[in-house]
């Protein structure tokens, strides 16, 4: 939870397709597979309404680790590509001019792969 905004939680998820499958790619040949994962707020509309914008700070290693999301009605979500996990700097605008800043260490647990749940994207 967030320090000051009680109501307020951090999440993340595994992005699957239509079927179900978990999406993948790889970024270049010989490389790691990458996942399409989604990081949210998530909180009542009251506490979802105190916030401006959320700031993800990723790992240094993204081509843009500095995002800013203000899109309230899919809870701040960020979708990116990642192939392993890692800490996320995370800073909420308030609306009237606070700031709160919070780590999320951004974690998935891959299934075992049966052959069908699956899918590797463009």
């Amino acid at each position: 939870m967030i320090p000051s905004a009680p109501a307020l939680e951090i999440h993340s998820e595994l992005l699957r397709n239509a079927d179900g499958k978990i999406r993948y790619r790889k970024l270049r040949a010989g490389g790691y597979e990458h996942y399409n994962v989604r990081i949210y707020v998530d909180g009542s509309p009251e506490a979802l309404a105190r916030v401006e914008s959320v700031e993800y700070e990723l790992h240094p290693s993204f081509p843009e680790p500095h995002r800013v999301v203000r899109n309230r009605d899919d809870n701040f979500a960020l979708q990116l590509w990642c192939w392993g996990t890692f800490d996320i700097q995370v800073t909420f605008n308030l609306r009237g001019g606070g700031v709160e800043t919070t780590n999320y260490y951004l974690r998935f647990v891959l299934p075992e792969d049966t052959g069908d749940n699956y899918v590797e994207v463009d």
